[in-house]
């Protein structure tokens, strides 16, 4: 579980941005088909693949059927049908203990059907766990079910999120991995502490409505607030109003504002100091807020200042990486895997003499990778790549149009409830520079790109997985090389073609990254040279 440790990731502020649907948009999705209709399709299902489901015996035979059927769904128009086969995979996945892909399969129907998302991937997770024959499968579901139990928590489903608890902890017992039942021990441990917080809440929230200003009350919520639900926005103001001196003090200088980067160093030793003190769950959300503003001062710094910031930011990546950590994260990594770094506000300069001039960059946050191919199934349910040699969950998502990014961030958006976009070029340029004043942002040597980028010289002509080479300051991977990224802008008015920035893995050196790519028309689908990152912008 992981969005107790935000911004956290190779050092660098990873957000974890919020994918539970929000009550309203339960409207948008369609009743579930009558069971007369789901009868006939479930049959007619059972008739096309049984045979092909009776004879995948591998584990890797039984991943690719599932696939099958999760693609037939994606193509499926009638809804009856489309359900039927997404219930066969499931139940298909389950029996072999493969949850990430019931998982899969419920995500799916839970995109287009009024149906209870998490209670289906309890069932399913109860499925597999009986099904798990031996202490990989048991492990892997352990592990599996972090972010269901983070999303049942988000979601005040706490019946749900103890089940799964148990459930993982009862996995990694009968897979005798002592770090993995230490972790799933205090994830449960976390749960009932979220289940009691919540249950006081609704006799605080009483309290504040008859004294808003009363101090223990708003102590109270605010750590529920800020250390429970990570929901600081709405936490800090609390916190500032409430008995606690030190969360106080924190508080009001956070509301102040707080853009000097010795003053921002300073605030992150508070919150680091503060942490000191805490219990385990609060200890690893104060920490996380410590790295937020240590990376907030990061690109300004230098020296010893710079160099004692790196050294917190490192210990605190350890921990956040040591297997009985125990963290929580935000929903949206439970749908797609996505982790966002915020990006600060700032000036990016363009042009020189003269014709120079700066840019005021609004902070937002960007995807630390481009999309994958798995990201991409599971929001759009196609998979254009498919008949190329260019196919890996893990690679990023080509032969794309700018329209269907475009609408790619529009599904994210309906499902997560957060408003998702494309970067402007001039985002995307600040971003890719991360604060740096050198020719490329890891220094002035072109020689390095091989440690930061796919190209030429190291990718044998072909696409490669995600996240493989070094992540610019900001944490930002393959932001040069590998594949280029479609950003929002126009190139050439006359076809209305979008600009493509970043440069691919046929590139030869890192001047050719930086220059501004080909341009795409809108319908155009792209090759295996481009992908998307998405961006959304600060609350």
């Amino acid at each position: 579980m992981m969005s107790r440790w935000m911004y956290l990731c190779v050092a660098f502020c990873i957000v974890l941005l919020p994918s539970v649907l929000p009550a309203s948009d339960a409207a948008k999705k369609s009743p579930l088909p009558n069971p007369a209709a789901i009868k006939d399709a479930t049959a007619l299902v059972n008739d096309t693949f049984n045979e092909l489901l009776a004879a995948a015996k591998t584990p890797e035979l039984r991943t690719a059927a599932t696939k099958k059927l999760l693609d037939a769904a994606a193509e499926e128009k009638d809804p009856a049908s489309r359900f039927a086969l997404l219930v066969k995979a499931r139940d298909f996945a389950s029996a072999g203990a493969d949850f990430d892909s019931a998982a899969a399969a419920i995500d799916a129907m839970d995109r287009a059907f009024d149906l209870d998302a998490l209670k289906m991937k309890t069932d399913a997770a109860v499925a597999v766990a009986r099904s798990a024959r031996t202490a990989g499968d048991r492990k892997k579901l352990a592990q599996q079910l972090d972010s269901v139990i983070d999303a049942a928590v988000t979601a005040d489903r706490y019946d749900l999120a103890k089940s799964l608890a148990d459930i993982a902890l009862t996995a990694a017992r009968a897979a005798n991995d002592a770090d993995l039942m230490r972790k799933t021990t205090l994830d449960l441990q976390h749960v009932r502490e979220a289940e009691t917080a919540s249950a006081d809440l609704k006799k605080l929230q009483q309290i504040l409505a008859d004294k808003p200003t009363d101090p223990e009350a708003n102590l109270k919520v605010g750590k529920y607030h800020c250390f429970i639900k990570e929901n600081w926005e709405k936490g800090l103001p609390m916190l500032a109003l409430g008995s606690d001196t030190a969360l106080k003090s924190l508080a009001e200088t956070e509301l102040a504002g707080v853009k000097d980067p010795e003053a921002q160093v300073k605030l992150a030793d508070a919150w680091w100091d503060a942490a000191e003190k805490m219990g385990n769950s609060a200890k690893a959300s104060a920490q996380g807020r410590a790295a937020k503003w240590y990376n907030a001062a990061l690109p300004r710094l230098s020296g010893l200042a710079r160099a004692r910031v790196e050294k917190h930011l490192a210990q605190l990546a350890a921990a956040a990486s040591s297997p009985t950590a125990h963290t929580t994260h935000k929903p949206l990594d439970t749908v797609i895997g996505l982790h966002f770094v915020e990006i600060p506000a700032g000036m990016l300069a363009k042009g020189q003499g003269k014709d120079a001039k700066k840019l005021e960059i609004k902070g937002f946050y960007m995807a630390t990778t481009v999309v994958t191919q798995k990201q991409w199934q599971t929001v759009m349910g196609s998979a254009p790549w498919k008949n190329s040699s260019h196919v890996g969950d893990n690679h990023p998502a080509v032969y794309i149009s700018w329209n269907n990014a475009v609408e790619f961030c529009k599904k994210l958006s309906v499902k997560s409830g957060k408003t998702f976009r494309l970067p402007t070029e001039a985002e995307w340029e600040y971003a890719c520079r991360a604060g740096t004043d050198t020719k490329y942002f890891w220094g002035d040597d072109p020689a390095a790109a091989g440690d930061y980028a796919w190209i030429t010289s190291n990718s044998g002509r072909k696409l490669q997985d995600v996240a493989k080479k070094k992540p610019n300051p900001w944490g930002l991977f393959d932001m040069l090389g590998n594949v280029s990224q479609l950003c929002d802008d126009v190139a050439n008015p006359a076809d209305g073609s979008r600009v493509i920035r970043g440069g691919d893995y046929s590139m030869k050196d890192a001047a050719t990254l930086l220059v501004r790519n080909w341009g795409i028309r809108p319908d155009e689908s792209s090759s295996e040279f481009t992908g998307l990152r998405v961006c959304m912008d600060s609350e």
